[in-house]
């Protein structure tokens, strides 16, 4: 973080300027994010997701249950995403499902029922920052913080 942008953060605290409106406007970009990486199957660094074999479509896109999923909160300290969803880590991050209960697991693909010991899940991550990320948000804190504090002090904005 910059010099001048530390300087704008103690002085917007001093002057206990209201930041739940930038961290909502925060939240609001990082579902924007989330929602397209799901749209255009892209992992925070920009490279594509892993395909997929067993049918044809997007990855992590049969119902959208998942994209869906996805629910923002804010408050004046923080803004965050994330879901409920179980099967969000194991996506995200890739791993291994193994039987537990049974000595197989059952499980449709098309037509067929198919009887494995465990299945290999790729990783296709969607959470994650990138550079674009931090920069853009670093900005956006920056602009209000400049914004907000021209309100105060009574200067142009």
């Amino acid at each position: 973080m910059s010099d001048k942008l530390n300087i704008k953060i103690k002085l917007a605290k001093q002057m206990r300027i209201a930041t739940r409106p930038l961290m909502e406007a925060i939240s609001k970009d990082l579902k924007t994010v989330i929602d397209e990486r799901f749209r255009t199957s892209t992992a925070p660094d920009g490279s594509q997701w892993a395909g997929i074999t067993h049918r044809t479509g997007r990855p992590l896109w049969v119902t959208g249950k998942l994209a869906r999923s996805f629910k923002r909160s804010y408050n004046k300290d923080r803004a965050e995403i994330g879901t409920n969803d179980i099967r969000a880590r194991i996506h995200n991050y890739g791993g291994v499902i193994k039987a537990k209960n049974k000595p197989y697991l059952h499980f449709k693909i098309g037509n067929s029922w198919v009887k494995v010991k465990q299945v290999k899940i790729k990783a296709r991550p969607f959470i994650g920052f990138n550079q674009h990320i931090i920069n853009k948000y670093t900005q956006m804190i920056s602009e209000y913080y400049e914004k907000e504090i021209n309100k105060k002090i009574g200067g142009a904005e």
